[in-house]
């Protein structure tokens, strides 16, 4: 059998897990597979953003190898995935990094989306987290007449410094969303978001419809102004709630009829996971 084990680069849980996991794998043959996380270098070359976060990672890493764990990156994903291995499987190394799919190349309009559907029934995600977002979408009445938004704000500002990539403020939100309520096709709002105020904004701006997840490991503010703040989410990297939570607003995302996103692998990996989402509207395509 074609047993492998593979270790995944990059930064962020989707990262990770889509960009540098499902989308290489696509182009494997394999039967069964044991993903593992390649370890963050940890050198700064004199960057405070990278000091700042480092410093989280070490002490995070070494509290775990007190514990008893040396190696965390090698069961970081088992937080998410039900996967083992056996004497069967063979260490195949690090996986390349796929395609980082923009404003200029979307996913919902990739000829390799199917593959990447077709690769993720292969992985098996944990039944506990099928089982929350069921329960979420059971007490909110989520289905295909949900326009599910995801607001990546906070570090994103850092890490499209590219010029590539478009500026991204509230209006541009407030814009797309108001014309795909305009539509008639949506019933209520599901947001996914990595930080409370953005939350509260958009509760205030469509009141009754915007549901979401209660306390949740997000950032309390839209914009990250120092260093500690940028490093924040670093700072979650190697707990078990940070992966949980990660997957589980994707997954919900996923059962919504419309998705409002910006660039984003939560964003991408949503529409991976999705037999419902009809239409992917993006916030830099919002109408003047």
């Amino acid at each position: 059998m074609k047993n492998y084990v593979f270790s995944c680069p990059g930064g962020g849980p989707f990262s990770r897990f889509f960009q540098c996991g499902i989308i290489p794998l696509s182009n494997i043959e394999f039967d069964n597979v044991y993903l593992k996380l390649t370890p963050f270098a940890e050198t700064t070359q004199g960057d405070l953003y990278l000091k700042e976060a480092i410093d989280h990672m070490q002490r995070h890493r070494q509290s775990m190898a007190e514990y008893g764990i040396p190696d965390p990156y090698d069961h970081i994903l088992n937080y998410v995935l039900d996967q083992s291995t056996d004497h069967t499987y063979r260490d195949m190394g690090e996986l390349p990094i796929g395609n980082w799919y923009s404003r200029h190349r979307k996913i919902e309009n990739s000829v390799s989306l199917d593959k990447y559907k077709q690769t993720l029934r292969k992985i098996k995600i944990k039944n506990h987290i099928y089982n929350r977002v069921a329960n979420y979408c059971n007490d909110f009445n989520l289905g295909t007449h949900t326009l599910g938004v995801h607001v990546r704000m906070t570090s994103m500002v850092i890490h499209t410094r590219n010029p590539d990539e478009i500026d991204i403020n509230w209006e541009d939100y407030y814009k797309i969303i108001d014309a795909e309520i305009k539509t008639g096709n949506y019933a209520n709002i599901f947001v996914a978001s990595d930080n409370q105020e953005s939350l509260e904004l958009l509760d205030r701006r469509y009141p009754r419809m915007v549901r979401y997840i209660s306390n949740m490991l997000r950032f309390p503010k839209i914009v990250i102004d120092n260093y500690d703040d940028w490093s924040w989410d670093y700072d979650q990297f190697f707990m078990r709630p940070w992966w949980e939570e990660s997957f589980i607003e994707a997954m919900t995302l996923s059962k919504c009829g419309g998705l409002v996103c910006r660039e984003s692998n939560l964003s991408n990996m949503a529409v991976v996971f999705s037999n419902t989402i009809r239409r992917v509207s993006r916030v830099y395509d919002a109408p003047n």
